[in-house]
């Protein structure tokens, strides 16, 4: 989802806060970069989710929405600003690979998605889309 793109080297869209790799935090389950489904805690119920070296979020004021398997968040809204760690956009073919195909969510990420941003990013306080 290009989360990586609102940290102060890019867009600096963030307040204080900075978009690390996760791979590379204390702790991290996942610890090289490939396409793998990680354990998360989305809005409080257990998923696996589509991750390829997404980041994590330190610093700064934010609302977690989500975390990895070692506490980090892997979703969060700051302001007018969501962003995911994992890809819950991805699609049936990203899990061709036997070991994933038992992992495909059959679309139910999708609709996490579009909750999240229903939920957190079209309210008045946040930035209008239309």
């Amino acid at each position: 989802m290009g989360a990586y793109w609102a940290d102060a080297y890019y867009f600096d869209l963030l307040k204080s806060t900075r978009c690390v790799q996760y791979i590379k935090r204390p702790q991290a389950d996942i610890r090289a970069s490939y396409g793998t489904t990680a354990p998360v805690q989305w809005r409080g119920q257990a998923q696996r989710m589509y991750f390829y070296d997404g980041p994590t979020f330190i610093n700064g004021q934010f609302q977690t929405v989500a975390t990895y398997a070692n506490g980090d968040p892997m979703a969060m809204v700051q302001g007018s600003v969501g962003l995911v760690g994992c890809h819950l956009e991805s699609q049936a073919h990203w899990y061709t690979k036997k070991y994933m195909q038992p992992q495909w969510h059959a679309n139910q990420h999708h609709a996490l998605l579009a909750q999240f941003v229903a939920d957190y990013l079209l309210q008045s306080r946040q930035m209008p889309l239309f």
